[in-house]
């Protein structure tokens, strides 16, 4: 059985192979994050083993570059073990980290803890790391959609009361949507009293 860990990065990824003894099957390498070194990485792969099920690749679970590599290895029939950044961050206290070079240490850290077996207490499964594909890209549709919502209101309220931006840099505050509110136009905020105003600062 080979272990292999990835360490995930925008441009590059690096990677760790341990054997069954948790010795180095090879010399650690990097590879491109793009589908070049991917493919790469699965001809590192075949050097090793043609056999598919004598790999356990892990990396930990880092959102796009992840899902990227996720998606590219699974679909190669390679099983790929996604982890919880918390607990391969302690399990590098305790790792032994031969003479590894710096670019690779987060790598054999992975690498050692598939190895070691004690993974499954942070392993994700694929149902849930789907469900929180899902959820993140909602996240993101629901966040655009209130930002492009604020632009209309503020290119409104610049309109129709641009004095306002001048007192609340940022017009999305409990109390500035409050004054919006109960005075929309420059000439409504005019006429109210500073009683008024300071009853809502108040509030």
């Amino acid at each position: 059985m080979y272990y292999v860990g990835v360490d995930i990065a925008k441009e590059k990824h690096y990677v760790c192979i341990l054997d069954d003894t948790k010795e180095l099957a090879c010399k650690p390498f990097w590879i491109y994050s793009d589908i070049l070194g991917l493919r790469e990485l699965l001809k590192r792969l075949t050097e090793l083993s043609l056999d598919m099920d004598d790999f356990i690749i892990g990396i930990e679970s880092t959102g796009a570059f992840s899902e990227n590599f996720y998606s590219y290895i699974t679909d190669a029939d390679y099983k790929v073990i996604l982890l919880n950044s918390y607990q391969t961050s302690k399990y590098r206290d305790f790792s032994t980290l031969k003479k590894i070079k710096n670019d690779s240490i987060d790598a054999y850290v992975i690498a050692e803890l598939l190895a070691s077996a004690k993974y499954k207490a942070s392993y994700i499964s694929n149902e849930a790391y789907h469900d929180l594909k899902v959820l993140n890209r909602l996240k993101k549709s629901l966040d655009d959609k209130i930002k492009s919502i604020q632009r209309e209101i503020s290119t409104v309220v610049a309109t129709v009361n641009p004095e306002i931006e001048k007192v609340f840099p940022n017009i999305f505050t409990k109390t500035a949507i409050a004054i919006i509110k109960a005075y929309p136009t420059a000439i409504d905020i005019s006429k109210a009293t500073p009683e008024k105003l300071t009853k809502i600062f108040r509030h």
